[in-house]
């Protein structure tokens, strides 16, 4: 997943984007991300990383990887 200043997220699987849309700061360390196909959950922690609750009842811990902005570039 990747996330940008301007409120929006895109998802990407095998280096493959499989959805994108907005990210809304709904309080402190609490984002809702949104898209045609989705309204999930993310709760930050410290130490750069997030719980992930995917479509309410699976819960992943991930990490952020880099702060630099970056791209995945397809033909």
């Amino acid at each position: 997943m990747s996330f940008t200043h301007e409120g929006e997220f895109e998802e990407y699987f095998n280096s493959k984007l499989v959805d994108s849309g907005t990210l809304k700061k709904e309080e402190e360390g609490v984002y809702s991300i949104h898209s045609e196909n989705k309204t999930d959950l993310l709760l930050t922690q410290k130490g750069d990383q997030f719980y992930y609750y995917f479509d309410n009842d699976e819960v992943y811990l991930l990490k952020n990887l880099d702060k630099a902005p970056s791209s995945i570039l397809t033909d």
